[in-house]
């Protein structure tokens, strides 16, 4: 399976980026490098949208970000293909969303020492000139060293990335990142984005 870090041949019809998300743009610039697209921002109060199932919260976040964009910029996302998504964190089964303030942070990140935590990733893509929209989440699962040092978890927090990831953690970040054992499936999907998927409904 490929993954985030290898290349594509990016499709032929504009591609718009619904996500102000800074890693899922770096994840599609790595699919397609050199390919232009256009990022906009859907902007929603996605605490608005509940559900108690990690699989299916994101999906409905997504398909909420679409119609957002739609409505917002219709202009824009004309005779394009249009990418919204959303991430969730589950941790023994309980969704975690980005932390509130930085004693969640410390509670989530504590809690992974020794064990796992998953990630799933919606991804939704709609081609504005025919109205064909598919969705898919993809899930992803990292397992953490037992030893992972308070000292990683307060350099996490004092960067401040980490408040805007889902379950509170960043793999991208070099400390957390060494104390990772292993990923069972796609880096990029932990990241928010995974490739395969976003390909394959591109």
């Amino acid at each position: 399976m490929m993954e985030g870090n290898e290349k594509r041949t990016p499709p032929t019809k504009r591609i718009v980026l619904g996500s102000s998300s800074k890693w899922r743009r770096a994840v599609l610039e790595r699919m397609y490098p050199g390919h232009a697209f256009v990022q906009l921002s859907p902007d929603i109060d996605e605490k608005s949208i509940r559900h108690d199932s990690p699989g299916v919260l994101p999906a409905l976040i997504a398909d909420a970000k679409m119609e957002a964009l739609l409505e917002k910029f219709p202009e824009q996302v004309e005779d394009a293909l249009l990418i919204a998504s959303d991430q969730v964190a589950s941790y023994g089964g309980v969704i975690r969303e980005k932390p509130r303030d930085e004693a969640e942070a410390r509670l989530f990140l504590a809690s992974y020492r020794g064990s796992s935590v998953q990630t799933y990733s919606a991804i939704a893509v709609m081609n504005t000139a025919t109205g064909k929209r598919r969705c898919e989440v993809d899930v992803a699962t990292i397992h953490v060293r037992e030893d992972l040092p308070d000292a990683v978890i307060d350099a996490m927090i004092a960067k401040g990335d980490i408040f805007t990831c889902c379950g509170g953690f960043a793999i991208e970040d070099e400390g957390f990142s060494k104390y990772i054992t292993h990923i069972e499936g796609e880096q990029s999907s932990v990241e928010g984005f995974p490739a395969s998927v976003v390909d394959r409904l591109l």
